[in-house]
This record gives structure tokens, C-alpha cells and sequence, in this order.
């Protein structure tokens, strides 16, 4: 039997942010890094521009461009998604630059960032690892962070609903059995994190932030 199709899914809503550079960047490095891959966006402000970086640009409409529930906003798009799509699925921010293949070995049926200096919020959603189906797990991830206090749903809320529903108690290379998936905790240091704190030599991506974000895509 044939694998499935594998899919980059990014959510971004435009709040008026320099991220087009960053987009592009993100789309051309992982078909550079996969090129069989299918790049999709999930929007609430669709443009031509946009549109232009995936190969599938999906509207959703119902969900507001708006600061105080952007991450709120992510967590419905990509629960609404995992609840349909049929493909593997790297979930990715719009800032991610991607290095080399991401493997889907069939040893997880959801891969997660591990970043242990964080003992509050060990969960980073950079990246996020999807196989198909696992609905158990994808509803009860999206019921904790609808439930989660309504400040976080600007920001946090689509990490800290991870670590709500696994705990903090694992190291990386853990895997946790969670409802019907198995959830696999990647080092996020060795796979995907900013070019100065990686700690291996070929990380699957980086992930730069601050000023050094905005200057990679220049």
C-alpha cells in the first residue's frame, strides 16, 4: 500500500506583520527539502499574494483575523483539518525554514517539539506531526484549549493544551500513549529550533525569532 500523501500546513492570519518573506521562504525551503510535498494554507484573510506561496489556499471565513484569538484560531483550524484530511501532515509555523525530509517512520502517530528548559511549557508547536485519523486525541486537544482561560487564547493556548493533556513528566525520545495516538516527544534543540541554539548537523528546520527572524528572510 502506497503512503499518503504528505501535506505543510500553515495557519497564519494577516494582522498587518512583514510575514510575507518569511512565507515564501518557508513554502520554497520545504519543497527544496521535499519536493513531492503539498503546501496548504489555512487563512481567514486570503489574498493573491498568499495564494501564490501554496499550493491549496483554503478560506476560513468564519474564524476572525483578530491578536486576541490567533492562537485559539490555529488550534480550531488545525482540529477542523485533522478531522478531515486523509494525508501526513507537518503542521508549521510561517517562520519555519525547512533543512532536510522530515521522516514519518510509523513510529508515532503525532510528533511533538520537546524543549526540557521550559519545565512549565515543554510543548513547542513550531512543528507539529499529524498521521491521519486519531480523532479521540485531536478532540480532546481541542476541548482542552477551548476550556483553557481566555487570556491564553491570544497566545500559548495551542502549546500549553499539549502539555495539559500529556504532563510534564517525559524526557526526549518519549513516546505517550494518549487516548488512540501515540505521541512522540522530539528534542526540539536537535530538530527545529534558531540556527544558534541547534544542536545537531542537520536539523530538520530552523526556527529564528526576534530580529534574527526578520533578517534571514530579507
Amino acid at each position: 500500500m502506497a503512503a499518503p500523501q504528505l501535506d505543510l500546513v500553515v495557519w497564519y492570519a494577516d494582522l498587518g506583520r512583514p510575514y510575507l518573506p518569511l512565507i515564501q521562504q518557508c513554502t520554497a525551503s520545504a519543497k527544496r527539502a521535499m519536493p513531492y510535498i503539498r503546501t496548504v494554507l489555512l487563512t481567514p484573510t486570503p489574498s493573491r499574494e498568499l495564494g501564490a506561496c501554496f499550493d491549496k489556499m483554503v478560506e476560513l471565513p468564519g474564524l476572525p483575523a483578530d491578536q486576541n484569538t490567533i492562537c485559539i484560531d490555529r488550534v480550531k483550524a488545525t482540529v477542523s483539518w485533522q478531522s478531515m484530511t486523509q494525508n501526513r501532515t507537518i503542521y508549521a509555523d510561517p517562520d519555519i525554514e525547512f533543512n532536510r525530509e522530515i521522516p514519518f517512520d510509523g513510529s508515532f502517530d503525532v510528533g511533538l517539539l520537546w524543549r526540557p528548559r521550559y519545565p512549565a511549557q515543554p510543548i513547542n508547536t513550531g512543528i507539529v506531526l499529524a498521521e491521519p485519523g486519531h480523532q479521540d486525541f485531536w478532540r480532546h486537544y481541542g476541548a482542552i484549549a477551548v476550556n483553557l482561560p481566555k487570556p491564553l487564547h491570544s497566545w500559548w493556548c495551542d502549546q500549553l493544551a499539549y502539555t495539559v493533556m500529556l504532563g510534564t513528566l517525559h524526557i526526549a525520545g518519549d513516546t505517550v500513549k494518549a487516548h488512540d495516538a501515540r505521541v512522540k516527544l522530539f528534542d526540539m534543540h536537535s530538530h527545529c529550533t534558531a540556527r544558534e541554539k541547534v544542536t545537531s548537523d542537520n536539523p530538520w528546520a530552523w526556527h529564528d525569532k526576534g530580529q534574527r527572524k526578520w533578517s534571514a528572510a530579507a
